[in-house]
């Protein structure tokens, strides 16, 4: 009989949290990502609590540590349509 366990391994699970750079490595420039924008301000504009899931493509990435990549919104909100965004913010589309 075959378990299904709907977590990773904990040793996979320890090795993304003690090394977050291994998970970024996944954003390639022109990827389709969702994006949290809330909170965020940019040009003089605060995304709300509700802008969690803006879609856009990665343009590149534009800081090591901590990691953060430019991204081009599909939508622009208020004549903001790229953000620079921390890598924890962004998930593929």
């Amino acid at each position: 009989m075959t378990q299904f366990f709907p977590f990773p391994p904990l040793d996979l699970y320890l090795l993304r949290r003690d090394n977050p750079s291994m998970l970024d490595a996944t954003f390639q420039p022109g990827q389709m990502v969702r994006v949290n924008l809330a909170g965020i301000q940019v040009e003089g504009v605060l995304f709300q609590a509700a802008v969690t899931d803006a879609v856009g493509h990665i343009v590149r990435q534009t800081s090591d540590s901590p990691p953060k990549f430019l991204v081009k919104l599909l939508f622009s909100f208020r004549g903001v349509s790229e953000v620079d965004v921390p890598a924890d913010r962004i998930r593929p589309a």
